[in-house]
């Protein structure tokens, strides 16, 4: 930037040189000959400040692998969210409570009357039976001694010993555990 700037300067000097007097011209010559100086100090300031750096290098560029391109077919896929309803839809509930054992049936697929569908924990129904069993054999042992009771108040009775509210009960208790029996 200097050089050019006393470049100016000696140009500018050279074209007003030209109608002056000496004394003038000696002032414009030591002016040269300053601008000149203080060029010549400064470029080689300006050159040292400049010194030459290898440039800096930035990441080393990735490797890249390239394939030629070919023509060929490939399946298209179509993906959409949504829900299927089906045509006919049925309620599924179940008649008896119980754990979960399996599921037998695939969801989406056909299912046709009498197909199992799901496996219920036995063990749970396994109790039950077992208990109506006992409950069973309970009501039968109850109606068997209500039989008894009953013939013998029907013999106390025809024979006046005991009431006829006593009888009454005695008939009813039999009556009962009879239907009790039938019942299970």
């Amino acid at each position: 930037m200097l050089k050019r700037h006393s470049q100016k300067v000696l140009g500018f000097m050279k074209c007003r040189s030209r109608n002056r007097t000496d004394r003038e011209v000696t002032h414009l010559t030591t002016m040269k000959s300053i601008t000149l100086l203080t060029g010549g100090l400064i470029d080689p300031l300006n050159l040292a400040s400049c010194s030459h750096k290898s440039p800096q290098q930035g990441p080393a560029a990735p490797e890249v692998l390239a394939v030629d391109a070919a023509t060929r077919e490939v399946p298209v896929y179509r993906e959409r969210v949504g829900t299927i309803d089906g045509s006919t839809n049925a309620a599924i509930r179940a008649r008896v409570t119980g754990h979960l054992i399996k599921r037998d049936y695939i969801e989406g697929w056909l299912v046709k009357k009498g197909d199992l569908l799901f496996e219920i924990d036995r063990r749970s129904f396994e109790a039950a039976v077992a208990q109506a069993k006992s409950e069973l054999k309970e009501g039968k042992a109850a109606a068997l001694a209500a039989a008894s009771d009953r013939t013998r108040a029907d013999k106390l009775f025809a024979e006046k010993v005991i009431s006829a509210q006593e009888h009454t009960t005695k008939t009813q208790l039999q009556e009962a555990n009879a239907a009790k029996v039938q019942a299970c």
